[in-house]
């Protein structure tokens, strides 16, 4: 997504990591099958959005790679657009 970039950057940083390598995708699967495959070793997906809700692909791309994946963390990112 366009902000997941910036999540990462800032959900690490919360965490103590002072710099990462950020890595794009094509498609929010793209991510889940390096995940699984071990290509990455950490991924920020939305999962919700306020102005669009749930972002349905990754919740199904959750049960679909249920096991090969995992949830460690939340992070709420602040977009403002003015």
């Amino acid at each position: 997504g366009a902000y997941s970039e910036s999540a990462s950057i800032e959900a690490f940083a919360a965490a103590g990591v002072d710099e990462i390598q950020a890595r794009g995708f094509h498609t929010f699967e793209d991510v889940f099958v390096a995940l699984s495959k071990g290509a990455i070793d950490y991924a920020v997906l939305p999962v919700e959005n306020t102005l669009g809700g749930s972002i349905h692909v990754n919740y199904d791309l959750l049960l679909r790679f249920h096991g090969a994946v995992h949830i460690l963390g939340e992070y709420t990112l602040r977009v403002r657009h003015t």
